[in-house]
């Protein structure tokens, strides 16, 4: 910042007159916000333009947002909207087991928190601390009361970064109830694909993990007189989260 040869002892401000030094410092300052918000403003924008198709499926399409630091998840039926799997996506973030999520410019679109790392469908090497993560990752969904719908192989990610073992898609997601959370309990053939306990089906937790499909089914059966449906409509909310808690109970081989 440069005094200008004038009588009135005015500064160079930018080309311009300035009548002190401090409204010239102000100014230059003003400025730079100003570039800084407006790069923002623009790098915000990119988050809801789509790039790259990273995945199709039945129901909709997840892209790559230019900003590269997100995803766009994108119903085919233009009707659909996704404030329900918003909530509850961002429910599970609060517990650190599934990427933030928010609305994105048109209601059959979401935007998400881009995770690195691989789908478990796509990894080999899943080692018993893998598949222990992974079952206390479902754990805390469903003390938090909600029940995926579609947990299997293909809705988990590990974060390369973090370690964290993640829950996406939670489009069929809702509350806590007999029938969704004990289908979702004994799912033990497809639920992983087999793969939770490929490095090592003998230990002890896959041998316990195992055994919890019989036992609940048994459980369902004697309380419907045979009939699965009649059982599940027997157990109240109370039951269900008793249900749960002895369910973990056991699979961690924990004292009553």
């Amino acid at each position: 910042m440069e005094r200008l040869d004038c009588n009135s002892g005015n500064y160079q401000c930018g080309g311009k007159c300035q009548p002190d030094s401090f409204n010239c410092r102000v100014g230059q300052h003003r400025s730079s916000a100003n570039k800084a918000l407006s790069n923002a403003a623009r790098q915000a924008s990119l988050k809801y333009q789509k790039g790259k198709l990273l995945g199709e499926g039945a129901y909709g399409r997840v892209y790559e947002s230019l900003d590269g630091i997100h995803v766009i998840k994108e119903a085919k039926d233009k009707k659909h909207d996704f404030s329900n799997e918003i909530a509850y996506y961002n429910k599970a973030h609060s517990l650190g087991i599934a990427p933030k999520a928010e609305p994105a410019l048109v209601p059959h679109e979401m935007i998400l928190t881009k995770i690195t790392g691989k789908k478990l469908k796509d990894m080999s090497n899943i080692t018993i601390d893998d598949a222990k993560s992974i079952l206390e990752t479902r754990q805390k969904l469903h003390e938090a009361g909600i029940v995926h719908n579609d947990l299997h192989y293909e809705n988990v990610m590990k974060d390369e970064v973090t370690g964290q073992w993640n829950i996406i898609d939670f489009g069929s997601a809702g509350p806590i109830n007999a029938a969704d959370l004990i289908t979702e309990l004994t799912d033990t053939s497809d639920f992983f694909g087999g793969k939770l306990f490929e490095a090592d089906p003998n230990s002890e937790l896959a041998q316990r993990y195992a055994k919890m499909e019989p036992m609940l089914e048994n459980l369902v059966r004697r309380r419907g007189n045979g009939s699965m449906r009649d059982g599940y409509r027997s157990f109240s909310p109370k039951e269900v989260k008793g249900i749960l808690r002895k369910y973990y109970q056991m699979l961690w081989n924990e004292a009553n």
